[in-house]
């Protein structure tokens, strides 16, 4: 009998392409979200905005760098979107974390734990986005 061929997933072609995704999409978060931080950063000194928005203009970043990232990890696998991307979203946190109480000298307020919520959340549905999308042909 014929043995139908399978076509590999990038999960079957290497045991450890997912802590190689990880790495890599560590490091475009971070990208993404240092970017960010320096495109508001310029908005708020040029339009002179108060305290309050920059909290706002902070949660931004994080969320969209975590979305990116959890996108970035479970692309290539189209399956577990919302594992892959709150196990994307995870590094990213602890960096950010780290970032957030050298800023606030030790601190953590309210805003803190609304930040890391917020950046799960984000990171779990950028990995259910990306397990959702059509694989293109």
């Amino acid at each position: 009998m014929h043995q139908i061929k399978k076509k590999k997933t990038a999960g079957q072609n290497r045991p450890h392409a997912l802590a190689v995704r990880l790495v890599i999409g560590f490091a475009a978060g971070m990208a993404v979200f240092l970017l960010l931080l320096v495109l508001f950063a310029w908005i708020v000194v040029k339009s002179d905005l108060n305290g309050r928005i920059v909290y706002a203009l902070g949660l931004l970043a994080g969320g969209l760098a975590s979305f990116f990232t959890g996108f970035f990890v479970t692309r290539p696998f189209h399956r577990k979107g919302i594992p892959f991307g709150v196990l994307a979203a995870l590094p990213l946190i602890a960096a950010v974390s780290v970032m957030v109480l050298i800023a606030n000298h030790g601190s953590a307020g309210v805003l803190f734990y609304i930040l890391i919520a917020a950046m799960l959340l984000c990171g779990a549905l950028g990995g259910i986005f990306a397990a959702n999308l059509r694989k293109f042909k």
